[in-house]
């Protein structure tokens, strides 16, 4: 139970961390994490807890340095049909 916390917290914490460098390009709304939580393949949907917009190399590698330091998993979307590697 208490390792479900930590991971809830630093969730929390590095949604709050991409917030604030990426305001309003991160999305918490239901309609974008539902569209962000299935593709083509026949996997159960699974919603992710935020979705960000990037705009260019450097950004991603900032998302990715903000999720490494919160020790947050991510998950790469591209055109959702599971089939881009």
């Amino acid at each position: 139970m208490a390792q479900a916390e930590a991971r809830r917290q630093a969730s929390s914490a590095c949604l709050d961390a991409l917030k604030a460098r990426f305001g309003e390009r991160v999305s918490t709304a239901a309609a974008v994490l539902e569209s962000h939580g299935r593709d083509e393949s026949y996997h159960a949907a699974s919603p992710p807890d935020a979705v960000v917009f990037p705009e260019s190399v450097e950004e991603i590698a900032a998302i990715v340095g903000i999720a490494r330091e919160h020790r947050t998993p991510i998950i790469p979307f591209g055109a959702g049909t599971s089939l881009e590697g």
